[in-house]
């Protein structure tokens, strides 16, 4: 019966059912100032990690220190455990934008082995792995709720928030910090709309202008940010993208008038350099070649 009991729980585990727990490998006492809030390490990670839109999982491995000292930082920090350090929702916002990010490489990194990180991602990533996170077991998708709850639904949020894939919000090459949020919210949010793995066009049988999940489920909200801005009492998806667009962006999306929009699909493909590309491989026209792709924003410096 215990042997049972055990093959139970590892067929739990490895379905997704049962989150694996992943502890950092530093301990947290020993860092500088172990209960105040710093996200140098999370600079180093994203440093080492952005290239283009798509992250360098393979350098991360060849040194997982600083995402190590971060995630011990949040293990012990948070505004659950150290509320005077996030007076506000904005620090909160921040904390768990970065928070849910760095649990997301760490995953990956969890899922690599001898041949390196995998091809595509199970469908049940983010909820394989848990996290302590501010005295709190947490999983990414647990977090990527938090986050959404704190930005009472602002579709910006959940183009920030990163999913390892392909297709799907980038991971920004920022950190989030409460002081700058909004602004930071609406830069990065312009870049994943650039990326051709969050908007596309497909001129195929059936023409769609087509969105990453994470978009075409807030599209209403997109599109309603755009009314307000404008005014408008005729918008449309197309309409906010074309007013959040480049001359050059806008001129590929004018090709779109008419087409359906539809949810993009996804094979989970993960979004890693392997092997490192070149500046002419990070050109965003060589991403997906079944779609002509809108070109991306440079990434504010």
């Amino acid at each position: 019966m215990i042997r049972f009991g055990f093959l139970l729980l590892a067929l739990l585990i490895s379905s997704g059912c049962i989150a694996r727990t992943l502890r950092p490998t530093v301990n947290a006492a020993s860092l500088p100032n172990p209960q105040k809030m710093d996200y140098c390490d999370w600079g180093a990670v994203l440093g080492q990690a952005v290239v283009g839109d798509r992250v360098d999982y393979d350098r991360l491995r060849e040194d997982p220190r600083p995402l190590e000292r971060f995630l011990a930082r949040v293990a012990v920090v948070g505004p659950n455990s150290t509320p005077s350090e996030f007076p506000t929702k904005s620090h909160c916002l921040a904390y768990t934008i970065n928070c849910h990010n760095a649990t997301v490489l760490r995953s990956v990194l969890a899922l690599s082995g001898r041949d390196g990180i995998p091809a595509t991602l199970p469908g049940h990533f983010d909820t394989m792995y848990a996290f302590q996170i501010d005295g709190r077991t947490e999983t990414p998708q647990s977090l990527r709720n938090r986050a959404m709850v704190l930005g009472d639904g602002d579709w910006r949020v959940a183009l920030v928030l990163t999913e390892a894939r392909l297709i799907g919000p980038p991971l920004n090459r920022r950190v989030f910090l409460p002081e700058l949020l909004d602004g930071q919210l609406t830069q990065a949010a312009d870049v994943a709309l650039a990326s051709p793995g969050v908007v596309a066009l497909s001129h195929g049988e059936h023409k769609q202008l087509q969105l990453c999940r994470a978009l075409f489920d807030l599209k209403e909200k997109l599109v309603a940010d755009y009314r307000a801005k404008t005014h408008s009492t005729d918008a449309s998806v197309l309409a906010a993208l074309l007013d959040r667009s480049d001359r050059a962006r806008r001129e590929q999306l004018n090709a779109a008038v008419g087409y359906d929009i539809a949810m993009m699909p996804d094979l989970g493909a993960v979004n890693a350099v392997t092997p490192p590309m070149t500046a002419d491989q990070q050109s965003v026209f060589s991403r997906i070649g079944s779609f002509s792709i809108i070109k991306p924003a440079r990434q504010p410096e």
